[in-house]
């Protein structure tokens, strides 16, 4: 079974003229797969780290490059929004850019030596140093700029 131009797929719509795989019907979308020959090239991925207070500050003070730490917790609905976006910057920064989570019930001394009164809280360390924050859930174009800012 093809799929048709402007089938809607799993991720979304298929633009008239897209070349897809062969995939499955599903509820109404078109689940694609790759061919097992087609393959992608490794993107240079920052890591996500997830952090705590006894390494906290050495992780950061040690970081040849900038650190964004996300200070979130498990039952926080808005934290969880943030992670595909901090996927999206460690995609888009690579090795320039550490990312580290720290989990605010568990990891009281952070929460209180860095003032988090709400959740999620980013914050980025350049050269060891506290540079800015964002505080609550914001979308991608937020974060994308105040990196842009502050990188």
């Amino acid at each position: 079974m093809g799929v048709s131009e402007g089938s809607r797929t799993c991720a979304g719509f298929i633009p008239a003229g897209s070349v897809v795989g062969e995939g499955r019907r599903r509820n109404g979308f078109v689940c694609s797969r790759r061919p097992s020959y087609q393959r992608t090239l490794p993107v240079r991925q920052a890591e996500i780290v997830e952090s705590s207070d006894a390494v906290l500050d050495q992780q950061v003070s040690s970081s040849d490059t900038p650190v964004l730490v996300d200070f979130y917790a498990q039952w926080c609905g808005p934290c969880k929004l943030l992670n595909p976006i901090l996927d999206w910057a460690s995609e888009e920064y690579g090795s320039g850019l550490k990312i580290l989570k720290i989990d605010a019930d568990t990891n009281n001394k952070s929460v209180a030596k860095y003032n988090i009164s709400a959740l999620p809280t980013l914050i980025l360390f350049k050269n060891g140093e506290m540079k800015s924050q964002i505080v609550g859930a914001v979308a991608k174009s937020r974060v994308s700029e105040f990196l842009k800012e502050n990188i």
